[in-house]
């Protein structure tokens, strides 16, 4: 069983609630085994008002990932996190009230890559 919270554009919540999924996915042909066969970031919702979900998922646990938000010059603004993950989803809630509006990049770095994808913030 899942819960959830949906934001509005603006990154308000506007409701919440709980599934289960009752057949997942339980892999992809050719993967690992994992059911992922890359990383990736998701950022909902984006563009963001004063809140965002970052969804990192990975193909296999790492002993020591780093999530951040940076700016376009590549500087760090906010560290989301900085230990180990488990494989498959992991969910954050980033604040970012106190960020400028503008474009930022999440990134993840492991032992494994780096990966990132785009965050807009707008007020």
């Amino acid at each position: 069983t899942f819960a959830f919270t949906a934001y509005d554009l603006s990154g308000n919540p506007v409701s919440n609630g709980e599934f289960t999924l009752t057949d997942p996915i339980s892999g992809i042909a050719g993967d690992n085994g994992s059911g992922t066969t890359a990383s990736s970031l998701l950022v909902v919702p984006n563009p963001a008002g004063s809140m965002a979900t970052i969804t990192a998922t990975l193909p296999a646990s790492v002993s020591h990932a780093t999530i951040s938000i940076q700016d376009v010059r590549g500087r760090t603004v906010l560290t989301l996190h900085d230990a180990a993950l488990d494989y498959g989803s992991n969910v954050l809630v980033a604040d970012v009230q106190s960020l400028p509006a503008g474009t930022y990049y999440v990134v993840m770095k492991s032992q494994e890559g780096i990966t990132s994808s785009v965050m807009t913030v707008v007020r």
